[in-house]
């Protein structure tokens, strides 16, 4: 039997069984329609995956954020990998909205989150530079130490050049 002549017959037995073939879903439309609810659920994943994730970056950023306010000890490598860990964590949840459409309250906590990343990096750039600061008079005070003056420029007197 032909593939025309087999919906030629089911056509009919549809129409026998009181079933009018403009009722039934068209050809690919199932498959449509589950990759419809697989993309919205995973949407629906990738949006908890988010909020979690935001939830994780704010505690560690609120954490470092408050050590350096205070220039209490802190272990400055693990707090960075937990925020380079969570920022691709992120990047990868947000990949299900790759067409632009976010939930407005993701995107409220995403601007949250980027205030407290804006905030952290004024805080690590000014503690980078008070530790910079520090590290060229520790290094000028160990070299005028060790020097016994051999190298150091002669004291100008009045007149003297002339």
């Amino acid at each position: 039997m032909t593939i025309a002549a087999y919906a030629q017959v089911s056509s009919s037995r549809l129409a026998g069984a009181g079933v009018a073939p403009s009722t039934l879903p068209r050809r690919g439309a199932l498959l449509q329609d589950d990759a419809t609810k697989r993309n919205a659920s995973d949407r629906a994943t990738a949006y908890a995956r988010s909020q979690i994730i935001i939830d994780r970056l704010e505690v560690c950023l609120d954490e470092e954020t408050t050590a350096l306010e205070k220039s209490a000890p802190m272990d400055f490598t693990a707090l960075n990998n937990q925020k380079s860990h969570g920022l691709m964590e992120l990047n990868s949840a947000l990949r299900a909205f790759s067409d632009g459409r976010i939930d407005e309250a993701l995107r409220l906590r995403l601007q949250a989150l980027r205030d407290k990343l804006d905030r952290n990096l004024r805080l690590i750039r000014r503690h980078l530079l008070a530790v910079s600061e520090v590290s060229s008079l520790v290094s000028d005070a160990i070299q005028n130490a060790e020097s016994d003056g051999t190298y150091a420029p002669l004291p100008r007197t009045a007149g003297a050049g002339r």
